[in-house]
């Protein structure tokens, strides 16, 4: 049976029962959208529901009450992705809430805004480590932020663009030093660097591949001479390798330890003859030895000091005999 009495509005009314849940349904117009408008009432939760169409996206639209919270709950169609939408209000934040499901990972997504930097965030599930993912603008360069638990160190990660570099930026805890570690791609070589702080000296690292050798790569600043500093792996002796420009001539300087005698080795351009020049230290007399190309022969030169005589030193080949010379100043000028 229907009855049609007027409204409040002046617009007509049908109240009827509902064919499945055989509740009292009032089908009306609505007074400002002109719409029409069904209200009856949950089955389950026993909640007064409002069935409309949105004035806009022409969608169909739930208004109810939430039965956990007792907010406002709206329910209807993304526009877009043709996807079920929640509006509601967060319970402790009292903020506005959009509970989705994401158009490509078909996760739940739930959208509100920051208590704090009063930005957009986007909480749902990672698709591939099933970890919490919380999407927001970062307050300061306004970029998105990406907020996550690492999958094997379960700490803190959040992921964002580098506003310079436009690349992926993944910044987390480092699990050992607790360190703040950010993890992008080098613009130039497209390799993974790690930018983190040194545990004892408090200065940028940056670690990476190197995009030849395909070793890893740490990219510092000295703490001395505040020039940048990379340290890596030798791919043929295995040995640490720190590459660096000398504060000096501003020519590469690659620190490494000799292979056989175990001392440090320095490897460079000499600034003037722009020949590869190794300054290491002799493992008997403990000076310092400087082995290069000479210009003119091209023969090996090892420059060093006379460990008695405490004298300039050259030992190099004769290109005509090929024996060994040594070319040196007397200590008394002779």
């Amino acid at each position: 049976m229907v009855v049609i009495t007027p409204s409040y509005h002046d617009t007509s009314v049908v109240l009827c029962r509902h064919p499945i849940s055989d509740t009292s349904v009032v089908l009306c117009r609505h007074p400002i959208s002109d719409t029409s408008v069904v209200l009856c009432r949950h089955p389950i939760s026993d909640t007064s529901v409002v069935l409309c169409r949105h004035p806009i996206s022409d969608t169909s639209v739930v208004l109810c009450r939430h039965p956990i919270s007792d907010t406002s709950v709206v329910l209807c169609r993304h526009p877009i992705s043709d996807t079920s939408v929640v509006l509601c209000r967060h319970p402790i934040s009292d903020t506005s809430v959009v509970l989705c499901r994401h158009p490509i990972s078909d996760t739940s997504v739930v959208l509100c805004r920051h208590p704090i930097s009063d930005t957009s965030v986007v909480l749902c599930r990672h698709p591939i480590s099933d970890t919490s993912v919380v999407l927001c603008r970062h307050p300061i360069c306004d970029s998105s932020v990406e907020l996550c638990r690492h999958p094997i160190s379960d700490t803190s990660v959040v992921l964002c663009r580098h506003p310079i570099s436009d690349t992926s930026v993944e910044l987390c805890r480092h699990p050992i030093s607790d360190t703040s570690v950010e993890l992008c791609l080098h613009p130039n070589s497209d390799t993974s660097v790690v930018l983190c702080r040194h545990p004892s000296s408090d200065t940028s690292v940056k670690l990476c591949r190197h995009p030849i050798s395909d070793t890893p790569v740490v990219l510092c600043r000295h703490p001395i001479s505040d020039t940048s500093v990379e340290l890596c792996r030798h791919p043929i002796s295995e040995t640490s390798v720190v590459l660096c420009r000398h504060p000096i001539s501003d020519a590469s300087v690659e620190l490494c330890r000799h292979p056989i005698c175990d001392t440090s080795v320095e490897l460079c351009r000499h600034p003037i003859s722009d020949t590869s020049v190794k300054l290491c230290r002799h493992p008997i007399s403990d000076t310092s030895v400087e082995l290069c190309r000479h210009p003119i022969s091209d023969t090996s030169v090892e420059l060093c000091r006379n460990h008695i005589s405490d004298t300039s030193v050259v030992l190099c080949r004769h290109p005509i005999s090929d024996t060994s010379v040594e070319l040196c100043r007397h200590q008394f000028g002779k």
